[in-house]
Order: structure tokens, then sequence, then C-alpha cells
């Protein structure tokens, strides 16, 4: 199962949660989660293949992108994709 199709499986039981994947040093997310991670951070958008819009930031920058997500109350899923896609929610 792809990247996309998990997110959109855990968007389905928890949507009012920004999901955050982390693959490799970067942190990705997709949909209208880019959106607020673009609008919160100034990180750019990119339109993949499917139309799919995304936003990443590097792994350096996840404790910055928590905090700001925690100060303006919005809960956060984050996924690791060298763990099976195990995550953690906030």
């Amino acid at each position: 199962m792809g990247i996309i199709n998990i997110v959109k499986n855990v968007k389905e039981i928890h949507k009012e949660f920004v999901v955050l994947v982390r693959v490799g040093n970067f942190y990705n997310c997709y949909g209208r989660d880019s959106y607020i991670i673009s609008y919160l951070l100034g990180y750019k958008i990119n339109i993949l293949d499917n139309n799919i819009y995304n936003s990443s930031f590097p792994k350096s920058a996840y404790n910055k992108v928590l905090s700001i997500l925690e100060k303006n109350k919005i809960n956060y899923i984050v996924l690791d994709k060298r763990n099976n896609f195990t995550y953690h929610i906030k």
C-alpha cells in the first residue's frame, strides 16, 4: 500500500488531524494538511503526479513544527515509514 493510500485511510478515521509522514530525513503532509503547514510555517506546496498537494520539511524542523501545531491547538498524527508506519497521536 502506498503512502498516499495509508494517509487517506488514517484521514478517514481522524478527519480533524494533520497527518505527518516521516520518509527518510523529511516529513511530508498531503492534501489539505499541506495547506495548513504552508500557512503556519511558510513551507512550499508542491503538486504531485495525481494532482495531490504535498508539503515537506526536514527532520531538523520537526520540533518547531510540532510546537506551532500545539500552540495553534491543531491535533496531529506522525507516521513513520521506517517502522512500518507506526504512529504517534497528539
